[in-house]
């Protein structure tokens, strides 16, 4: 609310101020940009720039009508590691495809840090 001290993520920089509610503010919280903590905002910027970096590693353009939705990367709790999985003509809205298994597997080894925190996987150390 009005006054409260926040954190706004504005153009990959964190503002800490004091909401006032004014347009810019309003249109960052609209948005999604505006954090209690600077650990939050941290949190979403690092997951900002991990996707950005991640979209880079492919550009691979499915084809679902015809069966050919690529690769995709994603996280199996249950074995606690990323892994790869094929697609055919279900688009789930993924970042990112890939024409093969061993261009997907390729990202996990070259990527894995921002994998985990574009996935949110908090690693027990």
């Amino acid at each position: 609310k009005i006054g409260d001290k926040c954190f706004i993520l504005e153009n990959a920089n964190i503002r800490p101020t004091n909401y006032t509610g004014m347009l810019r503010d309003y249109n960052a919280w609209r948005t999604g940009r505006v954090f209690r903590t600077k650990g939050e905002c941290e949190k979403a910027l690092d997951r900002e720039l991990a996707e950005v970096r991640l979209r880079k590693t492919s550009d691979f353009e499915p084809d679902f009508k015809n069966g050919k939705g690529g690769w995709v990367v994603g996280y199996d709790h249950e074995d606690e590691s990323l892994i790869t999985i094929s697609i055919d003509c279900v688009d789930y809205g993924e970042i990112v495809r890939y024409k093969t298994a061993e261009e997907a597997e390729k990202s996990i080894i070259e990527n894995r840090e921002d994998w985990m925190k574009y996935l949110g996987i908090k690693e027990e150390e």
